[in-house]
């Protein structure tokens, strides 16, 4: 199941945040990208929605969305209007309880982290 906390700021915008507690802490050496490839497939296709979808109702909403890999959980992160919270939770627990990874997403994906590796190669010094 899933929790959800909130704490009334009484403030315009929220923050909302889905802690995941599969860091890499937690994971072996042979599932050791696992955790990375989940933050770059945060806020792609789920269940209910396309990525399509998903990234033109983020962007109507005017939210901020985001994913951040941590050595004890990830976190998926979504600021946004008050008002709108009814929609963008909903939309992140599906991305988070029922992703669709897609072939495609995931070549996508694979090919970031090549992009990256190929950039680390050729400049060390931007570690």
């Amino acid at each position: 199941g899933v929790q959800v906390i909130a704490v009334d700021r009484q403030g315009l915008c929220a923050s909302l945040g889905l802690y995941v507690h599969v860091g890499s802490r937690f994971i072996g050496k042979e599932r050791a990208c696992l955790p990375h490839m989940l933050e770059l497939l945060a806020f792609r296709s789920s269940a209910h929605l396309s990525h399509l979808r998903t990234q033109k109702t983020l962007e109507q909403l005017g939210a901020a969305a985001s994913c951040r890999v941590g050595r004890e959980d990830v976190l998926f992160q979504t600021d946004i209007l008050r008002e709108y919270v009814p929609v963008a939770l909903p939309l992140m627990l599906a991305n988070v309880l029922c992703p669709s990874v897609l072939p495609d997403e995931v070549a996508e994906a694979q090919q970031h982290v090549l992009e990256l590796q190929q950039m680390m190669e050729e400049k060390p010094e931007s570690l």
